[in-house]
């Protein structure tokens, strides 16, 4: 929605009514300004991260997950499977949701911006973790030693996501394949993490 602001220096005029003696508006003493403003029913953009994504690249995972203790067999499965995030938001109680779907298993951490929470990780370690969203990057925490952090930046139909613990650095591509209707989107309440 665009509004637009009318202010003469100090002064906001109103456009003169039928037997108003107020001098008329002219381009001369009128300056117009205009502000974006958002619609009430909707918080910061948050649709703006929806969607299904599917895994395009993966650069030194393999390393990510052998610092993080997974053995050998595991770590070789996981990196040789297809990912895909489907990612939701939830505007009844301004949750975010990423489901991590791949042909062994699922996973999904819900959040809310910068509130902390218990994640199952991969490992099958429970760590206190939060997720801050800074304009189009979430930017995530995990307090364990040592500590995890997972960077996922959105741009354009790509989520570029760093995954950093002790001087390990992996970088994973993510492609939108599709939106997501969020209305029709059900995700199970009983799904489990890893």
């Amino acid at each position: 929605m665009i509004l637009q602001v009318l202010s003469f220096g100090l002064f906001l005029k109103v456009l003169l009514l039928p037997g108003s003696n107020l001098a008329p508006v002219t381009e001369q003493n009128l300056e117009i300004s205009t502000i974006t403003t958002v619609p009430s029913n909707e918080t910061k953009a948050d649709f703006r991260f929806t969607g299904r994504y599917r895994l395009i690249n993966s650069t030194n995972f393999d390393s990510f997950l052998s610092e993080l203790g997974l053995g050998y067999f595991t770590r070789k499965l996981v990196c040789a499977t297809q990912s895909e995030y489907i990612i939701t938001y939830d505007r009844s109680d301004e949750t975010h949701s990423l489901k991590t779907v791949t042909l062994l298993r699922e996973s999904e951490i819900r959040f809310r911006d910068g509130v902390e929470f218990i994640e199952n990780r991969i490992d099958g370690e429970k760590v206190r973790t939060v997720i801050k969203i800074d304009k189009n990057r979430w930017i995530q925490k995990q307090f364990v030693k040592p500590e995890v952090t997972i960077v996922r930046e959105f741009d354009n139909n790509l989520i570029n996501n760093t995954f950093t613990i002790n001087d390990v650095v992996s970088i994973r591509v993510y492609e939108k394949v599709s939106d997501i209707d969020e209305e029709s989107v059900q995700l199970d309440d009983e799904v489990e993490d890893y």
